[in-house]
């Protein structure tokens, strides 16, 4: 018989596949798209299988050691996805499909390190000073954690070489490590059910003359049957033990009395977790007006052909842009197809969620990372089994397992929260959006009130179809905006950061019982503490960022790494003791807001209030019940909310996101200003803005004020060209990192010099030089950016091979510096 092999992609930062030996007793189970157990060096992990031959170059190859599932979990089409994601983003193809996968279904295997003998006090003297190292974990291992993995170890120490100190433990009999294999976190969940038995379901008289004999010698047990009948009556046959139990305060003992007596059955049940919102809204009768049957029309007709289209969906705040996306999924529902909507983030959810669950019921489902590991995993099973026929969630809802995809909604396309940043693939949903409709000949609705630059220069070039929602629906207005120079404030001595003009349209609101929104783009009390002496500010440990003042803790912390520390009674480098609280946060707003309205109700919205389960939408339903005047907090207020309540929005500084060192922040700063105005007034009732700044001079108020958005863009788009960024670019940000500054300059300097040796003009290389950011969480951080001219190598492959290729003959060199090498492909920021 012929060998069989499998190709398999494991989640590791390399980018090839690993072949395997299937042995004989597996031959029937291989497929391509299953999971599979293998050995990868001293440990095991779970691959994907994308390749079955009965050939191979390679001599000794390892068998694999089990095969997970019982058919495919990943599709063919799931397959070319990810591929593509792999190539174009410059990851391997296993981290792609491991990102594609619900958390919890990949399983490693952990490795823990156990003291099997303890050294007396000479030899562990005698070790302390020979390797210090050595000494340090032993004395950890023998203060009560005589069994850990090797991640907390390392996670712990920060050791370079901890592998090499473990090894010589182990050599000295010291330790030992043992592998195992833990069982996948992600799991069906099962409970205990109860129902009358068959023979007396079908013979109730027969159960109540039981019943009889039981009230007198066994009351509970009887009365546990006449609930039963009660409810089997009601057409409610099984139950939860759980609930019976309650219900009737019955123990267990009853109930396995009557399962004995063959009059109950006590069976499994599986049992499906659902992530339940708490966010409510009235029902209001919606009607097309004629810019929205215009572009339903459009997008009906490129959905009924069945040919891949992508359609820019450009509408002024409150135009009914979601409106347009529920009639056309209705469409894509009525000829057997899928659709999935993608959402910037999971604060934007409860609301898009209400909606689509009254026009469509059940067959929504939802995916976020608030959801527990179960949720997720029973949510993407009921999307697998196609019960979920539309996906509503943030950036990998892109993944959900939906065959026959009618329709993809990427509603605020531009925001940044669809690129992944933090880990690899770091993919932009947005763009992986499109590529799936396109193998699935299917639709795409990019939709904002302020598109990327990217996808309005992409509608501009033909690319995309423009689609334009030039009017709010209800013939509601478009809100008064006002600018309010700051400056003048302060010299008229207001001290506070709610200027004359918004304290006065505050009172107004409150008089009239209307809501009121007010934005503030950064949480905490104060942004930093400074003294007054030399000027010097706290800064934190690890980052080279201001620690925030958080008044509720009387701590400072970072909101980079997490680092706290108390408030100093003197200054750090001369040792004065003036120091003053400077700059504004939420918390430091909602003070004063109370201070000057008492009797005004406040609810703060940012990441410190929202930290629970379902915090967000208790908040959220508090405010749309009119049980607050005052909504008050960061970008969560800014984009996606329509309370009709709301007539008056207040931004207290503008001039935030335009002080980022990025050529995306005057794009940013316009985009965020005209989404969180576009809250106001989204009724018969006329509303107002007002928005504070120190620049009141600076040429983006013109186009906000005058809600001027299309010609903001083409002035942009002039600078864009003339600095040569995107869209007229693509751009590649490839960062070192680590805790020895020399180590991560001189390797950056080492991989610049050999890639610009490699690359020639019209690429541009810039650097390297150190990130914008210089340090954070304890690692330095120099960068090199490559600009890549749109019309060159197109589909980036020569490119993408050639930096790989730089990575693999780097990476082990600069991992056994401590230097990371992380490579971003279309960066949503530069920082």
């Amino acid at each position: 018989m012929k060998n069989l092999y499998v190709n398999v992609a494991l989640p590791v930062p390399v980018n090839k596949l690993f072949t395997y030996i299937v042995p004989d007793e597996l031959k029937d189970d291989v497929q391509i798209g299953k999971r599979v157990i293998v050995p990868f060096g001293k440990q095991e992990l779970t691959g994907i299988i994308v390749d079955l031959t009965n050939q191979s170059g390679w001599h000794k190859l390892k068998e694999i050691k089990d095969v997970l599932d019982p058919k495919p979990i990943i599709s063919d089409e799931m397959l070319k996805l990810t591929k593509w994601i792999a190539d174009y983003y410059l990851a391997s193809w296993g981290e792609v499909l491991k990102t594609a996968l619900p958390s919890g279904t990949v399983v490693e295997s952990k490795r823990i390190v156990k003291l099997i003998r303890k050294p007396d006090e000479e030899t562990l003297s005698r070790i302390e000073k020979s390797s210090p190292k050595r000494a340090q974990i032993l004395k950890f291992l023998l203060t009560g954690n005589s069994e850990v993995s090797i991640r907390m170890l390392k996670s712990k120490f920060k050791f370079k070489n901890i592998y090499s100190i473990i090894n010589s433990l182990e050599s000295l009999g010291f330790v030992e490590v043992e592998k195992y294999l833990p069982e996948q976190r992600a799991k069906a969940k099962f409970e205990k059910y109860i129902r009358i038995s068959k023979s007396h379901a079908e013979d109730l008289k027969k159960l109540t003359f039981e019943i009889s004999q039981l009230e007198k010698s066994s009351p509970k047990q009887a009365e546990v049957l006449v609930y039963l009948i009660n409810k089997f009556k009601k057409g409610e046959t099984e139950l939860p033990l759980s609930d019976v139990l309650k219900t009737t305060e019955s123990s267990a003992q009853t109930i396995k009395k009557l399962s004995e007596k063959g009059l109950v059955e006590i069976f499994q049940k599986e049992v499906v977790r659902k992530f339940e919102y708490e966010f409510e809204e009235p029902d209001k009768k919606i009607e097309l007006n004629e810019h929205q049957k215009k572009a339903l029309a459009e997008i009906k007709k490129s959905i009924e052909s069945g040919k891949f289209k992508t359609f820019l969906l450009y509408g002024v705040t409150g135009s009914g842009k979601t409106q347009v996306y529920i009639e056309a999924i209705k469409e894509v529902i009525n000829l057997g197809k899928t659709a999935i909507v993608l959402v910037p983030e999971i604060s934007l959810t409860p609301q898009i969620v209400n909606r689509f669950k009254k026009n469509f019921g059940e067959i929504v489902g939802v995916i976020h990372s608030k959801m527990s590991v179960g949720e997720r995993y029973d949510s993407w099973r009921m999307i697998k089994d196609g019960i979920y026929k539309i996906v509503i969630g943030p950036r990998s809802a892109v993944f959900a397992p939906l065959e026959k995809i009618g329709l993809i909604v990427v509603d605020e396309e531009q925001e940044s929260s669809y690129k992944q940043f933090d880990t690899p693939p770091r993919y932009n949903a947005r763009d992986v959006a499109i590529m799936r409709a396109n193998l699935n000949n299917a639709v795409v609705i990019l939709g904002s009130a302020t598109p990327s630059l990217e996808s309005y220069y992409n509608a501009k070039t033909g690319k995309y179809h423009l689609l334009v929602l030039p009017e709010r629906v209800d013939k509601a207005k478009m809100p008064k905006i006002e600018i309010v120079d700051m400056i003048k404030e302060r010299k008229e001595n207001n001290k506070t950061s709610i200027s004359k003009l918004l304290n006065q349209k505050i009172k107004e609101r409150i008089d009239r019982k209307e809501g009121i929104i007010i934005f503030q783009n950064r949480r905490g009390y104060s942004t930093y503490i400074e003294c007054q002496d030399c000027g010097y500010v706290e800064i934190c440990d690890n980052c080279s960022v201001t620690l925030i003042f958080h008044m509720a803790q009387n701590h400072l912390r970072c909101h980079y790494c997490g680092f706290v520390k108390n408030v100093p009674d003197s200054c750090r480098r001369c040792g004065g003791i003036k120091l003053k609280l400077k700059g504004v946060g939420t918390q430091k707003v909602e003070d004063e807001i109370s201070h000057i309205f008492p009797d005004a109700k406040v609810i703060r919205m940012d990441l410190d209030t929202t930290a629970g389960k379902k915090s967000y939408d208790k908040i959220m339903q508090k405010f749309a019940n009119g049980e607050a005047d005052i909504l008050l907090g960061t970008q969560m207020v800014a984009k996606g909310l329509d309370f009709s309540r709301v007539t008056l929005v207040g931004v207290i500084s503008a001039d935030i996101p335009m002080l980022i060192p990025d050529f995306r922040s005057s794009e940013r700063t316009f985009q965020l200003l005209t989404q969180v105005a576009g809250r106001s007034g989204r009724s018969e009732k006329e509303g107002e803005v007002i928005i504070q700044t120190f620049q009141p001079e600076h040429y983006i108020f013109d186009y906000i004020v005058n809600h001027k958005t299309l010609e903001f863009y083409e002035r942009e788009l002039k600078i864009r060209q003339d600095l040569n960024y995107p869209p007229f670019t693509r751009l590649i940000l490839i960062e070192f990192k680590g805790e020895n500054e020399k180590d991560v300059d001189l390797a950056s300097n080492e991989f610049a010099k050999e890639l610009k040796s490699k690359i020639h003009n019209p690429i541009q290389i810039l650097g390297p030089a150190p990130a914008a950011i210089p340090k954070i969480k304890r690692n330095y951080r120099y960068h090199i950016i490559m600009k890549i001219p749109k019309q060159i190598d197109r589909s980036g492959k020569q490119v993408a091979q050639m930096i790989w290729q730089l990575k693999e003959k780097f990476e082990t060199r600069l991992n056994s510096k401590g230097v990371k090498l992380i490579i971003d492909v279309d960066p949503q920021n530069t920082i």
